[in-house]
Order: structure tokens, then sequence, then C-alpha cells
């Protein structure tokens, strides 16, 4: 497999050389380099900060004993967030493209992407500045999905902030239908996008946004807000890096993740002490819910002892632990 830095690499190389091809035609050759220079350097800035950004977040990350885990420079993290170059000619890479089509366009996204070709080659609506725009902007529509393959097959929702480019390649031919005189291929194709996108959102998120899943979950956060003082911390298993019990509970929390690669005998040294207070703040609930490490006989041996002289509530499928103000 190539590494991730490879592969960004090639990318960042493909758009400086296209963006110099571009310089070089319409400035009138080599002798402005002065421009080509300063669109190298531009190109450049966002590379430069992530860069940044990616160590100051690592040296962050070395300080905890789960997120030393994810560092960037990990082999499986790079296999996490970039995948290998067979997922990006994969069936599953054709699935996720279209997935954030559907998403993006609606129920009627392939429809829509075939009828957007036929116009643009039947009334030959496209002009050259447009089909470049229009070109830009479907390139960094997929480009994500080549740089970070395995994140956009696992999380679907990475798909959402690159989904404007694809609007505005359609929003492009749409203009163009207009501004061309052919108003009523325009207006159909407005129309069918809009319609598309409005059945789609009915169909699959109407009934989230009004039955959240993680619904349930608010039963727990309000018992442990109830019962813990502002000051103390919860200790979660189960939820992965789910926010929404110690978002709502308003209190902090050390949340064991099943996703992170840690060992489970550190797993295990950790919840052995789990009632050891977290940066000077008492631990006043634990939450256990259904996780990988119910797997672990000693870790089941942790909380049968825990029964024993620490009362416990069964909300929402998971067992929930109060002491209240450190006294444990």
């Amino acid at each position: 497999m190539v590494s991730g830095r490879s592969r960004i690499g090639y990318a960042v190389i493909a758009l400086d050389g296209a963006g110099s091809q571009h310089s070089l035609r319409y400035s009138g050759g080599v002798g402005k380099d002065y421009e080509i220079f300063v669109g190298g350097a531009i190109t450049a800035i966002p590379f430069t900060l992530f860069e940044i950004w990616t160590r100051f977040a690592d040296n962050q990350k070395q300080r905890n004993p789960i997120a030393i885990h994810l560092l960037s420079s990990l082999p499986a993290m790079h296999r996490w967030y970039l995948g290998t170059w067979g997922q990006v000619f994969s069936v599953d890479m054709l699935e996720t493209l279209l997935r954030a089509a559907t998403d993006t366009l609606g129920i009627l996204a392939v429809p829509i992407v075939i009828a957007s070709v036929a116009l643009a080659i039947s009334y030959r609506t496209i002009d050259r500045r447009s089909a470049m725009i229009a070109s830009a902007a479907l390139g960094a529509f997929l480009l994500p999905f080549v740089l970070f393959t395995n994140a956009h097959f696992v999380h679907i929702y990475y798909n959402t902030g690159n989904a404007i480019f694809l609007i505005c390649a359609v929003a492009i031919l749409i203009t163009r239908l207009f501004s061309t005189g052919h108003r009523q291929a325009g207006w159909n194709l407005l129309a069918l996008t809009v319609a598309s996108q409005l059945i789609w959102f009915c169909v699959f998120y109407v009934r989230d946004i009004r039955n959240p899943l993680n619904r349930p979950l608010l039963a727990i956060a309000q018992a442990v807000n109830t019962r813990t003082d502002p000051g103390g911390v919860i200790v979660i298993y189960g939820q992965d890096y789910s926010p929404v019990i110690p978002y709502y509970a308003q209190r902090r929390a050390l949340m064991e993740p099943d996703s992170v690669p840690v060992p489970d005998d550190e797993t295990l040294e950790r919840a052995h002490r789990m009632w050891a207070p977290q940066g000077g703040h008492p631990v006043e609930a634990v939450v256990r819910c259904k996780s990988q490490m119910d797997r672990l006989p000693e870790f089941d041996q942790i909380f049968a002892d825990l029964d024993t002289h620490i009362s416990k509530q069964r909300i929402a499928g998971c067992d929930v632990y109060f002491v209240g103000n450190g006294a444990h």
C-alpha cells in the first residue's frame, strides 16, 4: 500500500501541475514566473496549515492513554483514514459514490446525472470557461474519496463536506441552460433536482429527526445530571465516541471506545481503577452499556464486585452506578 502522505502528495503535484499549465497557457508563456510562484505558494498554504494542525493534535494525543493509539503516524491510522488503493478501485467505492450522490441530489440522483450529461451534450450549452469550473467542482467532489477512502466508507457523514461541489456543478449547467435560452430544460432539471432532494429528505431523515436513534440515552443523561455534582466525572463504556450522555448530562466524561485498537490489558487496568479521580475531579458515576469488553471474564468480574457494594440502575439497556460526591 502506498502511504497516505504519498497519496496526498500525488494529489498536490497533480493540482500544482494543472495550475502551472493553466498559468502558462493564459499568461503568455514562461515569462510570468512570478504569477506561477504565487499560485504555487497559495496552493501550499492549506497543506502547511494541515501539517501544523496534525503535529499539534498528535502532541495532545500523546498526553492521553487512549488517544496515544490514534497518532497520525501509526500505520493503523493510515489504513483507517486513507484505506488502500484496492479500496479506491472497488465495488465499495462505487456504492459509496452512489450513496454520496444520492445524499446530495436526492433519490433520483442517477437520472439527474444522466439527464445533465445528455442536456450538456445535446444543447452544447457549456462554454470553455463553464466547463473548466464544472470540471474543477466535480474533481473537488471526487478527490476526498480518493484521499480518505476508508473514512468515507465507514462514516457517510463525511460526504456532506464536499457535497457542495456536486451541487455547484449541477448549478452551473442549470445556469447555462437559462442563459442560452433553454429555459424549459433549465426549469425541468431544477424542479427534478429539488423534488428529488425533498423526497430523499422526507423518506430517510425526517424519521430520524422526529425520533433520534439515541433518544433513550437522554434518560441516562438526566439521571446523571440529577445524581452527580457539576464538578463530577462519569466513566462510560459501550458508547464509543458518542457525546450524547456527557453533553446532555453536562458532565465531564472518560469514555472507553471500542473502535480504538487498545490492548485489553490496558483497558482492564483502567477498569480496575475507574473510580480514581480524573484531573482532580471525582468520578461519581459509571455507565456500562454493551461493549466489546463484555467478552472478557475479568471485566465482568470487576462489575460483579461493584454490584456487592454499589447500587445500580438499569436505564435504557445500560447499568448506571452512582456513588455521588466521590464517596467511593
